[in-house]
């Protein structure tokens, strides 16, 4: 090796040093005792992990775990216990160092690259750590000190699946449907006749749902996918800044994770699908990931769907003896993997597996004394249920875009004893925006987001006089852009590259099979915004 490359190795090596130093006075003991083995890692890991839940319930993750990496979540969906993929650095002091030493023809030629870039990888790990740690001193100081009615907030908990029609459940009359577990929350709580997703997207459905804006504010993306910023408040963020304690368990999609979104914990995977996602053999917890023993060598011993509701009971079990309300958001897995987690094909397995997991988490608030502490919401991130094949009352016709009530209108049950009217309906029109805008209302938040475009349906739930949006409005990503906007019961919908607007009474004509809109212009003109103002319109209608 000659003096240049020598010099720029004392360099890279002494950044590195000095960001190790640097975060050890910051206290990062504890990810030094990752080194020492597998044991002394279990041990660390431990502390963040769910507590056992009470004998007789069954094992939670915990229980069946083996440590694995250390490493924070994986880069890619499809290989979650990828080991030997040195993670992306989290920092922009490494991420340079990192440049400079893999572009170093003479450190290639000298062999050192590799050594290097693990010293590097650990300084990030351990920098990354002690922003994490400043950032939260900062938040915990920031909380907002829940004294008056706030003392009184309830736990709440959002039981959400991909995709669901409201016709698909027995409490919405369908007579073929058998999902009592569902029914019975129906008829202990109320049912919304009129609830709308984000999208037919899910994706877009839980963007609305965790932000509490309409899905035309995300960020848009190459790939049409509906991402989380940096910068976008999360209701999770804006209910832990009240105080609550926070936690989603399920299917995360999306490049950042939750902890980066106002959630205290996570145990999940990320979204591929097949067998993998069924029976994982491993979860993310938090920024660490576990293996489970009970799946591993490609054994089917433990699905997906049972490991995340033992991870939801445990966190409840944890969350309700702290002196904070909680915040629980689960989204379950998709019809496709409970089918194959469940050993069936039959397409109201998925079904049956949603009810029981919604029953568990009634019986565990039940058997904990919760019931009247703990507001729970079921929904659905899209109405498009065409994986359900056999289920569901009313005709589906063929459609030639994805806006249609079939793929918007998804159920709503919300159950709280002792708050909530048991066996009430409402038509009230709300959509997956209106969520959060509820939960911070049932939150008692001092500071409320001045952004959001959701309206609270508590008035509904307490059966007052409940203000409507004056409209909703939808569109797609990709090509042919679609768009449609409810007023009233009136519905338009726009294709790009058709010369009209199509127009729909919702009332006489809820599966929109005839276009009124030659018979009422007028109302055709309500619904059309010159394209120059479309944007600041649509900005200055919060509540669409």
């Amino acid at each position: 090796m000659n003096a240049i490359p020598r010099c720029r190795v004392v360099l890279l090596v002494s950044a590195a040093l000095f960001a190790a130093m640097f975060c050890g006075v910051s206290g990062c003991g504890e990810l030094l005792a990752l080194r020492g083995g597998a044991g002394e890692q279990a041990q660390t890991d431990r502390k963040a992990l769910p507590a056992p839940v009470q004998p007789g319930r069954g094992a939670t993750v915990s229980e069946r775990r083996a440590p694995a990496t250390p490493d924070a979540v994986p880069r890619d969906a499809t290989a979650p216990d990828d080991v030997e993929q040195r993670p992306a650095a989290k920092t922009g002091l490494i991420r340079g160092l990192r440049e400079q030493v893999e572009s170093s023809q003479p450190f290639e030629e000298a062999g050192v690259v590799d050594p290097l870039l693990d010293m590097l990888t650990e300084a990030d790990e351990i920098l990354s750590q002690a922003k994490l740690r400043n950032m939260e001193a900062i938040r915990q100081a920031n909380r907002q000190i829940r004294v008056g009615a706030a003392r009184l907030s309830p736990h709440i908990i959002l039981l959400v699946v991909d995709r669901l029609r409201k016709t698909d459940l027995g409490c919405y009359g369908n007579p073929r449907s058998v999902t009592p577990q569902l029914d019975l929350m129906a008829a202990s709580g109320m049912r919304f006749t009129n609830c709308y997703a984000g999208g037919a997207d899910p994706d877009a459905g839980l963007w609305a749902l965790l932000t509490g804006k309409n899905p035309r504010h995300a960020p848009r993306t190459d790939s049409a996918a509906y991402q989380l910023r940096e910068d976008d408040q999360t209701l999770a963020e804006v209910l832990w800044r009240a105080g609550y304690n926070t936690a989603f368990v399920g299917v995360w999609t999306g490049t950042q994770r939750p902890l980066q979104h106002g959630f205290d914990e996570w145990v999940g995977r990320l979204p591929t699908h097949d067998v993998a996602e069924a029976f994982p053999e491993v979860l993310l917890i938090g920024r660490s990931q576990m293996r489970i023993v009970e799946n591993s060598g490609g054994q089917r011993r433990a699905g997906i769907h049972k490991l995340l509701q033992a991870e939801a009971e445990s966190f409840i079990d944890r969350a309700s003896s702290n002196s904070r309300p909680f915040l629980l958001v689960v989204r379950l897995p998709s019809a496709e993997v409970c089918r194959i987690a469940a050993g069936s094909e039959a397409s109201e397995t998925a079904l049956a597996v949603w009810d029981e997991f919604v029953g568990g988490i009634h019986a565990f608030l039940s058997e904990k004394n919760l019931q009247r502490r703990t507001c729970v919401m079921f929904t659905a991130l899209s109405g498009d249920a065409s994986h359900l094949t056999t289920t569901g009352t009313s005709p589906r016709p063929p459609t030639d875009h994805p806006l249609t009530e079939g793929n918007l209108q998804v159920p709503l049950l919300v159950s709280w004893a002792g708050s909530v009217p048991r066996d009430r309906v409402s038509d009230h029109v709300c959509a997956a925006w209106d969520v959060a805008a509820t939960c911070i209302e049932l939150a008692h938040v001092s500071h409320r987001p001045p952004d959001l475009n959701g309206l609270s349906f508590v008035p509904a739930l307490r059966q007052q006089n409940q203000p409507e949006h004056a409209l909703l409005f939808w569109e797609t990503r990709g090509t042919p852009r679609v768009q449609a906007v409810r007023k009233g019961t009136w519905k338009g919908v726009y294709i790009d590259g058709e010369k009209t607007l199509r127009l729909y009474d919702l009332a006489e004509d809820p599966q929109e099979t005839t276009d009124v809109a030659a018979q009422h212009p007028e109302i055709v003109r309500q619904l059309i915004v010159p394209p120059a103002k479309s944007t600041k319109t649509a900005k200055a209608r919060p509540q669409s």
